[in-house]
């Protein structure tokens, strides 16, 4: 979901891009600021998401992703600028939507796109418990 992702290959983040996060983070929610949660990456050991711009980000929050039992996930990309990790499906689990498609709810969601949404919703919860933070 962020620009193409090489390895170990540094991009920079678009300029337009950078542009509405800076915009966000100033004027959104009634200028408390915007939140933007980015999933480090499903690159593993061949990748390290210090190279990603989104979550390389100080305007950001980069989630990893964990498995039942706590452990990262080989296809989680690890690096310094993660600041949190929730779950994701695996061999000890699937990961559970309401995205209500054809076939209902669906038990394919993984990588750190499941664990992203998962952090999203709970900063969604807790902003809503306390919408001044």
């Amino acid at each position: 979901w962020g620009p193409p992702d090489y390895g170990y290959v540094a991009m920079p983040m678009m300029p337009t891009t950078y542009s509405a996060i800076i915009k966000g983070i100033k004027e959104g929610r009634n200028g408390l600021g915007s939140i933007y949660v980015f999933g480090s990456g499903n690159g593993g050991l061949l990748d390290d998401c210090n190279y990603d711009p989104y979550a390389n980000s100080p305007y950001t929050i980069t989630i990893a992703a964990i498995d039942s039992e706590d452990k990262s996930f080989y296809f989680s990309e690890l690096c310094p600028c993660i600041l949190a990790s929730t779950y994701s499906s695996g061999e000890n689990g699937s990961i559970y939507t309401t995205d209500l498609g054809k076939e209902g709810c669906t038990t394919q969601h993984s990588g750190t796109s499941a664990s992203t949404a998962i952090a999203a919703g709970i900063i969604a919860l807790v902003l809503s418990a306390n919408p001044n933070l």
